[in-house]
């Protein structure tokens, strides 16, 4: 099996066909390489040492990301995170007197 195609769902994602995880023997444990190769497409491979990221570049991923987890709803979370934040820094402006 070299090709086949495949549909993603509304959030982008899209399932590996299972003869193709059988036969990289990837499960749900095993680490996957995701490469952007301009002007051809994307490189999925299977990963013994996933790459390690910059504290910028995982701020990236998350920022890029945010929202798009099931059931989340951002704009809620985001309320809440802000709130948080300004009762921490009150705190610490009280604290600090």
């Amino acid at each position: 099996m070299n090709q086949v195609q495949v549909n993603t769902n509304v959030k982008g994602q899209f399932v590996i066909p299972v003869a193709m995880r059988r036969y990289w023997e990837i499960t749900d444990q095993t680490p996957l390489n995701v490469t952007n190769i301009p002007d051809l497409g994307i490189l999925i491979k299977p990963s013994t040492n996933p790459p390690s990221l910059t504290d910028e570049e995982y701020m990236q991923i998350l920022e890029e990301t945010k929202g798009a987890w099931a059931g989340d709803n951002w704009p809620e979370t985001e309320k809440r995170l802000d709130k948080l934040a300004k009762e921490e820094l009150k705190q610490l402006h009280q604290n600090s007197w």
